[in-house]
């Protein structure tokens, strides 16, 4: 049985200290995030199931600011707030925001201990309500006509074969829930789920967001950073809209591929990835081949696995399906 994930962005040695003894290994596995903007990025790639914060922090950011940013994405998701220097403001603060448990530094450890066991059975609860959900077929397959059916019969075949996939289809067809989709069914289902949007992505941030980067790699680089791409390790890598990736783009792709290993700027060694990918787009790639837009390497080394998906138009009779379900 996998052990949960928490976050925790703490300083406090002694903290630290209780959190290692009581929490890890015992309730759950603890993913230490070395400043702010690591726990941003794992926040919006990884599955954990609780953040630890502590306030204040030494670089002074923002602690509030983080927590809210957390709850704007989910309102049930579960933060647990420490400090060594509480306040009647911040305890307020807190309680607006909705946090589940504000401690004042030291505490009793069974009381921190209580409050992680209790958020977590909470999220266990949910996370069965939404898998029963995913397995009922509710979302994103929804429909009974010709076309979706033969959709139903088709993902799960590509989600049971380990190849990249390249999904098709106008916007707002579903993409990246079909991916997310063939990720659940797939082995790979206890793993990471990476999406990027390659439309977002500026070859000047290339390589340190996608591959990484070791500390002193250049002017800024305090620390290690690990780019997205190591975060999936032993997932799938969903690259959305990956017609609009840039030439550059497309050649450190096609060499991940050939390779399966990636160069963090300013390592000396490659780090070796096991990912699936899974891309997809509105443009058609194949007329972009013709017309040198697009690698014909890559394109062939992603379309493996096809899949269309239809517009609304070619499925008017699932309209009082969808319907029905936005209503519910």
């Amino acid at each position: 049985m996998n052990k949960p994930a928490i976050l925790t962005v703490v300083q406090h040695p002694d903290l630290k200290q209780i959190i290692h003894t009581h929490l890890q290994n015992q309730l759950a596995q603890v993913i230490e995030a070395a400043c702010y903007r690591d726990v941003l990025q794992h926040y919006d790639i990884l599955k954990f199931q609780l953040l630890i914060l502590e306030s204040p922090w030494a670089d002074g950011a923002d602690t509030l600011k983080l927590a809210e940013h957390a709850r704007s994405r989910d309102r049930r998701f579960p933060i647990i707030l420490v400090t060594s220097s509480g306040s009647k403001k911040l305890a307020i603060s807190a309680l607006r925001l909705g946090l589940k448990d504000y401690f004042e530094f030291p505490f009793p450890t069974c009381e921190l201990v209580q409050a992680v066991t209790r958020c977590l059975e909470i999220r266990r609860k949910l996370s069965c309500s939404a898998e029963a959900a995913c397995l009922s077929g509710m979302q994103p397959l929804i429909g009974s006509s010709r076309a979706m059916a033969n959709l139903k019969a088709y993902l799960p075949k590509a989600a049971g074969v380990d190849s990249h996939v390249l999904i098709t289809g106008d916007t707002g067809t579903g993409k990246e829930l079909t991916a997310q989709f063939i990720h659940r069914q797939s082995k790979r289902a206890n793993q990471p789920f990476v999406a990027i949007n390659c439309a977002a992505m500026p070859d000047s941030l290339l390589e340190s967001e996608l591959f990484g980067y070791e500390k002193g790699a250049f002017t800024g680089a305090q620390s290690d950073h690990m780019g997205k791409l190591k975060m999936a390790h032993g997932g799938t890598v969903f690259f959305d809209e990956i017609g609009d990736m840039s030439c550059l783009a497309q050649a450190k792709i096609l060499r991940l591929l050939e390779t399966r290993e990636i160069y963090p700027l300013g390592g000396k060694k490659s780090v070796s990835l096991d990912i699936r990918i899974i891309a997809a787009t509105n443009r058609n790639l194949e007329k972009m081949v013709l017309t040198k837009e697009f690698r014909d390497d890559l394109y062939f080394r992603l379309n493996v696995a096809r899949v269309r998906l239809p517009s609304l138009r070619e499925r008017k009779e699932d309209i009082p399906d969808l319907l029905n379900y936005y209503l519910k």
